[in-house]
C-alpha cells in the first residue's frame, strides 16, 4: 500500500521529491493519505524557520544521494 502526502495548508499532493500538485489524478483507493507541508505553505506559515528547514532537507537529500 502506497502512502500519499497531502499538504495540510493547501491540500496539494506530493509527487516525488520536489513536485506538488492539486491534481487528484492517479490517486487510487488502495493508497493511504498522510499529511505534511509543502515548501510554499512552509514559507507562508513559518517564515522564520522555513529556509533552515528546507536547507536541512536538501542536505539530507544530498547525503542520501552520495551514500548510494
Amino acid at each position: 500500500m502506497k502512502i500519499v502526502v497531502k499538504c495540510c495548508g493547501c491540500g496539494r499532493l506530493k509527487l516525488g521529491e520536489d513536485k506538488w500538485t492539486y491534481s487528484m489524478a492517479g490517486l487510487f483507493s488502495n493508497e493511504r493519505v498522510s499529511h505534511g507541508i509543502c515548501p510554499t505553505c512552509l514559507r507562508i506559515l513559518y517564515p522564520k524557520h522555513a529556509e533552515q528547514v528546507l536547507a536541512n532537507l536538501e542536505q539530507r537529500r544530498m547525503a542520501q544521494t552520495t551514500a548510494v
